[in-house]
Order: structure tokens, then sequence, then C-alpha cells
């Protein structure tokens, strides 16, 4: 509904995602099966309205949080299809079918989940809540290795330059993800984005990857 469909705010969906880390004991939050689309709905694109852009938002929140990110066959190359069994198209094999952007997309996040230990591993907090714009933390457990690194969403169909408290959070900032430009005025951490457009910042040293 956030990413995807734009249908809720981000104060809604902190709201959803705080009520399932509370639900959930942590043991059970790490090993969650994640995913946004399967053989029993509809295509990921589909329900994002056939806006790639949306649906790459939803895949970097999917990277990002607790648990096993899944990726259905196909969504990563940008099939589309509506409920089953339209959902269940043969993979395209002709790279001229496939949506090279949004594959690179997947790639990029994949090797930022498997360098950043806290992606993987680390506790979550949520920074902040505005309009269509949604910021969490993912954090080091005490005495464990691993830099934060903030998972910044735009669902928003207009360019922004969010303003996002540190609460706590320090060092420098570095853009995993994208092109826009990240500094620290003060307290804040200063990020742009595009419309529907997420990204990963991490603070400090390098990732952390025991």
């Amino acid at each position: 509904e956030f990413c995807a469909k734009g249908g809720i705010d981000a104060a809604a969906f902190q709201s959803k995602l705080s009520e399932q880390l509370a639900t959930y004991p942590e043991a059970a939050l790490r090993v969650q099966f994640n995913l946004l689309g399967s053989h029993d709905t509809a295509r990921l694109l589909t329900v994002a309205g056939n806006d790639a852009r949306r649906a790459r938002l939803a895949m970097t929140f999917l990277f990002a949080w607790p648990g096993a990110p899944v990726i259905y066959y196909g969504d990563e190359v940008g099939l589309d299809g509506g409920k089953d069994p339209a959902c269940r198209k043969t993979f395209p094999w002709d790279p001229k079918k496939q949506d090279a952007a949004t594959l690179a997309h997947v790639r990029a996040l994949g090797k930022l989940r498997s360098a950043e230990r806290t992606l993987r591993r680390g506790t979550t907090r949520f920074l902040l809540a505005q309009g269509k714009a949604s910021v969490f933390v993912r954090e080091a457990e005490r005495g464990e290795p691993g830099r934060p690194v903030l998972c910044v969403l735009n669902a928003a169909d207009s360019s922004t330059t969010l303003r996002i408290p540190l609460s706590g959070l320090s060092g420098v900032p570095h853009r995993l993800l994208g092109e826009g430009r990240v500094s620290i005025e003060g307290t804040e951490l200063l990020v742009e984005l595009a419309p529907y457009e997420g990204t990963f910042v991490g603070l400090g040293g390098p990732a952390g990857t025991k």
C-alpha cells in the first residue's frame, strides 16, 4: 500500500511495521520469508500500476527489512501479470524483453545486503515519518560489527530533500544506492530523492561483513 500503491502515508506504514516488530520474537523476525509477490498473487509490477519506479521502491524496502528477502521469478526483470494464472507467465529470457534498470537495481540490492551486516542482523529503529517519506535505521547490536545503515523511502510523485534527525547516530554519510546528494547539517542528515525513489545511507566506516 505504501510503496506500490500509495494508498497510505508514512505514519500508517510505520504503524503497521511496528505492529509486526512487536508481534513476533526476534528469532522469528530474522528468518521471516519476506516476499512481495508469489504464484498466488498479482505481479508486483501490476500491483504498482505498471510503474517500475514504485516496484523498485518496494524492493528497496524488502532488502532493508528484517528477514529473508525473496524475489518471485520474473519480478527482477519487470514481468507483469494479474492474479493466478496470469502471474505464472514464463520467464522472458530475451534480454530485449527485460527491464534492465530493475534487474540492475535488484542486483545492487543483493550486493548491499551481502556487504552490510546490519541489513541482515541489525536491530530496527524508525527515524522519520513525514507525508509519503519513511526512514528507518538498521543498527548493529552492542558488541557486534557493522555500521548503521538507513533505509530512506520517498513514496511521493515529486522530488524531495529529506531532513532526517540523526537521533544519536553519527559518522560520515555514504550514499550506497543511487546518485542524489547526502550531507549532514547540525543534527540532521539531508538526503535528495527522486519521485518514488529509495536509497540506503551508511554512516561511518566500511561495511561489516562477518
